[in-house]
């Protein structure tokens, strides 16, 4: 953020600069959203499934015929299956699938000519992808022992003097009360603090060092999750509008912006449907408040800051931020984080190994775009963590960029994953953002879907000069 807006990006450890790895120059949902309006992939031939030699007499939908067993082999064999689960590409094509890397449909169909291969045959779970997506690089400093350790080598003792304080956690938005208590620090280390701040003349995230009151929290109690996420789902459920006006207020095109917009617009008539999309909200809003410092507003900031012991007025400028609360407040938003995050891919899951076909496109589609402006904003968490870790003489400049780029790396790497199996669950067969839009579509998804995917489809086609042209080139380019 700009400092005149008065919403620092983080600091200390603490959080997102300069571009993620050298996969993400160009913005991920720009890229997924263009991906999906332009490309067609070749429908794959399903394989005819032997059929057995006696005719099922059973009316139930599913399962053997009655009175029928499995033999022990085959017993076995489903057993391990159920246990390790069917790869993606069976699930998806309602394919028998078997046990062994790869399976026997997947062996074959490599060996096709022409064979799509950029997903495999894959049996990973996607809340598996939780870790990958919220790495140790930027949960590590909010561990239990870790902030413990941190606590006693830099904080002599609390005094006991308390100070309530309406904490801002996005900025523009309504903050929440929470109680601090002043230390006498040990070391000078927690009166400093790094924030990020963007150059409106360069666009560039700046670094810049600023003085911290010492106040921070003295009761861990884990009933205090349930204050954080009544607070979180306040946000979501009251100023999700004001979001997303703040979440690109940077970002030089207004693209993102527009697309988060409608998304915020768009309102399911399904119960499951309106669930998810809620989930996204909470993790978008989840992920930014962990992206970003946690401020004193400053129109108040003298009122509170006064009533430290030892309180001098020079120091503390606009948008200060006690770095040992901030650090304290990550704590309880990081198992949100972690929770929305486990809750948003298991769902989607369920989704896309669903047989429910074509009707839950749009709720698919919102969740992998959501995701991917969720990513961007880790990715830039990232970059902030370890120039930090270098600005504090932790690791050198070469370590901080390598480790960055590796885990930046990383991320891009499941996110295509993610994007391929939304590609070969949808594309091959219905895409309403490259076939149009006909009196079919609308009886599948109903007025308010068309009317999103109507707006998505004009909004790309509007700043189609303006996206980077590595969304035309076929997918298995980038």
């Amino acid at each position: 953020m700009s400092e005149s807006s008065g919403s620092p990006l983080p600091t200390e450890k603490e959080e997102p600069a300069s571009p993620h790895s050298s996969s993400s120059e160009f913005k991920t949902s720009t890229v997924f959203v263009n991906q999906f309006q332009t490309e067609a992939i070749p429908a794959v031939k399903q394989e005819a499934t032997p059929k057995g030699p006696a005719r099922r007499t059973s009316k139930r939908p599913g399962g053997r015929a009655r009175g029928t067993h499995l033999t022990q082999d085959k017993a076995e064999k489903v057993k391990e299956l159920r246990d390790i689960g069917s790869c993606w590409l069976c699930a998806i094509q309602r394919d028998e699938c078997t046990p062994g890397s790869p399976c026997d449909r997947c062996y074959k169909r490599a060996l096709r000519p022409q064979a799509d291969l950029i997903l495999g045959c894959d049996r990973t779970k996607l809340p598996d992808l939780k870790d990958y997506f919220i790495p140790d690089v930027i949960t590590s400093m909010h561990d239990t022992n870790t902030l413990k350790n941190f606590v006693n080598r830099h904080i002599r003792r609390f005094t006991g003097n308390t100070i309530r304080i309406k904490f801002t956690f996005i900025y523009g938005l309504p903050g929440l009360d929470h109680d601090v208590v002043e230390f006498e620090p040990k070391t000078n280390e927690l009166l400093r603090q790094f924030q990020y701040i963007i150059d409106p003349a360069t666009g560039r995230q700046d670094r810049v060092e600023k003085a911290s009151p010492p106040l921070g929290i003295t009761k861990f109690d884990n009933e205090d999750t349930k204050i954080w996420e009544k607070y979180l789902n306040d946000l979501v459920e009251h100023h999700l509008d004001g979001f997303a006006e703040i979440c690109f207020e940077d970002e030089p095109n207004d693209f993102q912006f527009r697309l988060l917009k409608l998304m915020c617009n768009l309102k399911p008539e399904d119960k499951n449907e309106k669930l998810l999309l809620r989930e996204m909200f909470r993790l978008l809003m989840v992920t930014y408040i962990m992206g970003h410092t946690v401020t004193i507003p400053d129109a108040s900031r003298e009122q509170y800051l006064s009533k430290l012991k030892n309180f001098r007025s020079a120091p503390y400028g606009r948008d200060c931020s006690p770095r040992m609360a901030n650090r304290q407040f990550k704590y309880f938003f990081l198992t949100l984080h972690k929770e929305i995050m486990n809750s948003v891919l298991r769902k989607l899951q369920f989704l896309i190994r669903s047989s429910k076909g074509c009707t839950k496109w749009t709720s698919a589609f919102c969740t992998i775009l959501g995701l991917a402006m969720v990513l961007e904003d880790q990715q830039r968490t990232i970059h902030l963590v370890t120039d930090t870790d270098f600005a504090q003489g932790k690791i050198t400049a070469e370590r901080a960029a390598r480790q960055a780029e590796d885990t930046c790396r990383v991320i891009d790497d499941q996110f295509l994953f993610l994007a391929s199996l939304f590609r070969w669950k949808y594309n091959r067969q219905f895409n309403p953002l490259r076939d149009g839009v006909d009196k079919k579509n609308e009886k599948i998804f109903g007025p308010r879907a068309m009317l999103f995917i109507n707006e998505v489809d004009n909004l790309v086609r509007e700043k189609c000069e303006c996206l980077p042209c590595v969304i035309r080139l076929p997918w298995n380019v980038y």
